[in-house]
């Protein structure tokens, strides 16, 4: 069980992945997080650098999905101008949301990678599917009081790690 929490890849911001590496990784296909991993969660619509991003993935030949617990209509404006399936409604950490995003996409757990700042949804999501992991800082330390215990914890996994 705790294995799952430990991501396999750890990166200061999805800005700084080598998605090159990911490549000869075998990885074909992206699962995106939106907030405080793309964008701040403060964000209703993508900036220029993750639209900039968006279209380098595509360019890169990765196929994206987006799984997001937020609120389809919002979540539906990061994906206009590019074909990428979102899976909402499925609250991640569940696999049925992974599943769905591996059948969009038609790749196999480890032909993928999902990117994300939280351990106990996207980390451990990602895991339990066999995806390969990538976890990010998130964007702001400002949030509700529910993440601060959340992060609480997972600084607790994340200094296990380091």
């Amino acid at each position: 069980m705790f294995k799952n929490l430990f991501p396999d890849i750890l990166a200061d911001s999805i800005y700084d992945i080598d998605f090159l590496s990911l490549k000869t990784r075998g990885i074909k296909s992206i699962i995106l997080d939106i907030d405080n991993t793309l964008v701040p969660h403060t964000a209703q619509t993508p900036d220029e650098r993750a639209l900039k991003l968006i279209s380098k993935l595509k360019d890169m030949g990765f196929s994206l999905a987006i799984i997001s617990n937020g609120k389809p209509e919002r979540v539906k404006k990061f994906t206009i101008g590019f074909d990428i399936p979102v899976i909402w409604g499925h609250i991640k950490p569940k696999k049925s949301g992974y599943v769905l995003a591996l059948s969009s996409l038609n790749v196999k757990p480890n032909e993928c990678a999902a990117i994300g700042d939280q351990i106990f949804t996207d980390v451990l999501g990602a895991n339990r599917m066999g995806i390969l992991s990538v976890y990010t800082t998130p964007i702001l330390k400002y949030e509700n009081w529910f993440f601060y215990i959340k992060r609480f914890f997972e600084n607790f996994i994340l200094n296990k790690i380091k």
